[in-house]
């Protein structure tokens, strides 16, 4: 694991790495929408990819509703930019939970279970993310009656499994 460590202002302001236009045009009192933090709290000091050095990462992401695209309906909540590492806990999230690629979860679902700190990965809280995605399923994949008693039974036991594991690690 690499060393946490938080920016120089000069290292700040010279930041110019992952998605460029939209790290400048976003205003200096820009938070993250899901983990709350500051443009310069999500600068990550990490290995570059492809080389032996290391410098500040912070990548942006335009996160939307993907069932939206798949269902060619308006989405469950508006496209906002998120960081990366909330991002990440989106996909992350989805595969444990089993939740199908097209499923999104908001950002507010997002902020309801990670934790963050300053310039570091974020963490997940999967039984939180399993209980959202759980009233997802019943509502967005199960149709019938027969399908959601079967999407009851697998939350069941996917919470069982959950709430007798070791928790998840960093995202």
């Amino acid at each position: 694991m690499t060393e946490r460590r938080r920016p120089s202002e000069a290292e700040y302001l010279s930041y110019d790495g992952h998605c460029r236009w939209l790290w400048q045009s976003l205003p200096e009192d820009w938070r993250c929408p899901s983990c709350r933090r500051r443009k310069r709290e999500i600068l990550q000091w990490r290995k570059r990819i492809g080389s032996n050095s290391f410098g500040w990462k912070a990548g942006l992401h335009l996160h939307h509703d993907h069932a939206a695209d798949e269902r060619g309906k308006g989405g469950r909540f508006p496209a906002a930019i998120i960081c990366s590492a909330c991002n990440f806990a989106d996909v992350r999230a989805k595969k444990v939970c089993g939740a199908p690629e097209w499923f999104s979860f908001s950002p507010s679902e997002l902020r309801s279970f990670i934790s963050a700190k300053p310039n570091s990965p974020v963490t997940i809280r999967i039984a939180t993310a399993l209980i959202i995605w759980s009233r997802h399923r019943l509502t967005l994949v199960a149709d019938s009656k027969g399908e959601r008693d079967d999407a009851r039974r697998h939350t069941e036991g996917l919470l069982g499994r959950v709430l007798t594991e070791p928790a998840a690690g960093s995202a």
